[in-house]
């Protein structure tokens, strides 16, 4: 029922720290127009009482948004006998198997969502498009360009110019742990203090946040 639909989505959504910042799209059918008009600027129009808004005044708004598509996937589990065994008087085991195998399920998705690169196969990185690869081959995102041998810091300094001007001062930079260990190396030599590396108090660029996630690829 769409009850247990949501109710699942909001399970999956939860379990994940990551996914909880993600904007999650509940949808009634497999494809959806999804506007965002919360983020766009100067769509602001002046129409007479009576008259409707002209083609060139509503142009604005009907292309701000995009076009969703859910593909199906399935995640599989095995409880051993054994392991039915051992909690048969575990009241909670039912509840403790669903909370693992949802938690399961959001770790797949953040990593689907980082690795992904296409929607054609059967194998985990073709089962849909990731986020990354959407921004790589869209001709609407802005690209950083660096050295191959750049440092961490400068890598930042180049992402951080790119931000598209829509998202400006709301903007995180998700960083690969290698990575932000790498970067605090760099600092912590040019500073010369020891707390950046005991504490990892390095938690913003700029004036950007600063997220480590494990699943998105380095470098």
């Amino acid at each position: 029922t769409p009850e247990h639909s949501n109710k699942m989505i909001d399970v999956i959504r939860d379990n994940s720290q990551f996914l909880s910042k993600v904007e999650t799209v509940k949808m009634a059918k497999l494809e959806t127009e999804v506007d965002a008009h919360d983020i766009a600027e100067g769509i602001l129009v002046r129409v007479a009482e009576g008259a409707e808004p002209s083609d060139e005044q509503l142009t604005g708004i009907e292309n701000i948004g995009c076009k969703l598509k859910a593909l199906p996937v399935q995640l599989f589990s095995n409880v051993k006998k054994s392991t039915i065994e051992n909690n048969a008087f575990n009241v909670n085991f039912d509840e403790e198997t669903f909370t693992k195998f949802m938690k399961r399920f959001s770790n797949e998705l953040v990593y689907l969502g980082f690795a992904g690169e296409s929607a054609e196969g059967i194998s985990f990185k073709t089962l849909n498009h990731g986020w990354l690869d959407i921004a790589r081959t869209s001709d609407k995102t802005n690209k950083a360009t660096y050295a191959a041998n750049a440092n961490i810091s400068d890598r930042l300094t180049a992402l951080v110019r790119q931000i598209h001007e829509d998202v400006i001062g709301e903007a995180s930079i998700i960083i690969n742990p290698k990575d932000y260990q790498e970067y605090l190396l760099e600092i912590a030599k040019d500073t010369a203090t020891a707390s950046i590396l005991l504490n990892a108090t390095a938690k913003s660029f700029l004036g950007y946040p600063i997220e480590v996630q494990n699943k998105i690829p380095q470098g």
